[in-house]
């Protein structure tokens, strides 16, 4: 996964080199993005390589899967109107009615079932032919117990609920990294500090599990900006939550966006952008990066040192149950770690390599979306980090 991130950066610091060939510049090389296409793009590659064991991009239908997923979460009204209706009534029902919106999604599902049946039955020869890799198509295939349609199924599943919900976060966190420079500067010491670079370590992912800041900018971000803002439970029997019945069948809308930013749980600063709270205060055992810091400082030299505690699950809420943005139990996200893991590569071979603000005005940057709450548009002005 690393790896794949560090290609997709050099992919776009060659577009940044060829917007700025022939500029004269005291800085980096810089450049103009449309951060939310990239990372759409770079998060259905890596979900290809763990998914189908291979780079979406080689595929000859790869544009084809690009834009279904598209026209599928296109942030329209329309579109927003036919997922509530699907939900509150019926699917089936929603989809007989002579709507547009309706052909388009039976169109656009059947097109994108037809492909994934076509990786799995190639996924099938490769695994017959000793070829198999440790990507999920292939172990899907030597369980020899699904079909074709089966694992084309499940295939759809994975990717549509994993790659729109990243590229989401990631777009968020490029977004909030540009407001707060300070935040940006200091995670990238991090990654330097922790000599994650463009070098491939073995561990890498050990690593960057470990990197407070780096984990803290990241839940933060799913916090404030959860790519689903809210979902539907149906109560399988008669319960209650706190004092209020809830008979069985009876379907609940949970608002993570508004558990998430609430200040009864998170405090008076709860819309704020604080990746720290992410972050444990520092103790005594590492209090000797603490006097290396100041003896640094006295002596006049520059100091890279960033001490800081450990990284928690809580935020400083009561209880890691208060941040929902993946729910939890036996219906919680299944690929939160996945997820987790694709975000701290992607966003730190970006920040190990550039450095970005804002090329347009903060108040324009909107949730918007059908299903997944993702910025409106998002343009970065990308400067290259000098070796």
């Amino acid at each position: 996964m690393w790896k794949s991130s560090l290609a997709y950066v050099e992919a776009l610091d060659e577009e940044i080199q060829r917007q700025s060939a022939g500029a004269a510049s005291d800085s980096g090389p810089t450049g103009r993005v449309d951060i939310c296409r990239w990372a759409t793009s770079s998060t259905l590659n890596v979900m290809g390589t763990a998914i189908f064991g291979m780079n979406l991009g080689d595929v000859k239908y790869a544009d084809d899967i690009k834009q279904v997923y598209k026209t599928l979460f296109d942030p329209s009204k329309e579109m927003l109107l036919y997922y509530l209706m699907s939900i509150w009534t019926s699917f089936d029902l929603v989809s007989m009615l002579p709507w547009d919106v309706s052909r388009i999604f039976r169109e656009n599902s059947k097109k994108l079932r037809a492909i994934y049946l076509q990786l799995a039955q190639k996924g099938k020869r490769a695994v017959k032919s000793g070829n198999g890799g440790t990507d999920i198509l292939s172990l899907l295939v030597k369980t020899e117990s699904l079909s074709d349609e089966e694992i084309a199924e499940h295939l759809l599943t994975y990717l549509a609920a994993g790659q729109d919900t990243t590229s989401v976060a990631l777009s968020w966190a490029c977004f909030l990294l540009a407001l707060h420079p300070d935040q940006q500067d200091a995670l990238r010491i991090e990654l330097q500090n922790a000599s994650i670079d463009k070098s491939t370590i073995d561990n890498i992912g050990d690593i960057m599990e470990r990197l407070p800041l780096l984990n803290g900018v990241i839940n933060e971000t799913l916090r404030l900006y959860p790519p689903l803002p809210a979902t539907v439970r149906t109560a399988v029997c008669d319960t209650f939550v706190g004092e209020q019945p809830i008979p069985k069948g009876t379907q609940i809308i949970i608002s993570t966006w508004a558990i998430n930013r609430s200040t009864e749980v998170w405090g008076e600063d709860a819309t704020v952008f604080r990746p720290e709270r992410w972050i444990d205060p520092i103790t005594a055992e590492n209090q000797a990066d603490l006097a290396h810091k100041a003896d640094d400082e006295g002596a006049g030299r520059k100091s890279k040192s960033t001490p800081t505690g450990k990284p928690n699950n809580t935020g400083g809420a009561k209880s890691n149950y208060d941040y929902m943005t993946f729910l939890h139990g036996p219906r919680g996200c299944i690929g939160k770690m996945f997820a987790q893991a694709e975000l701290r590569c992607l966003l730190g071979a970006l920040v190990t390599r550039f450095k970005w603000t804002l090329d347009m005005k903060a108040k324009d940057v909107r949730p918007v979306g059908a299903i997944t709450i993702n910025p409106s548009y998002l343009y970065l002005k990308l400067e290259a980090v000098k070796d």
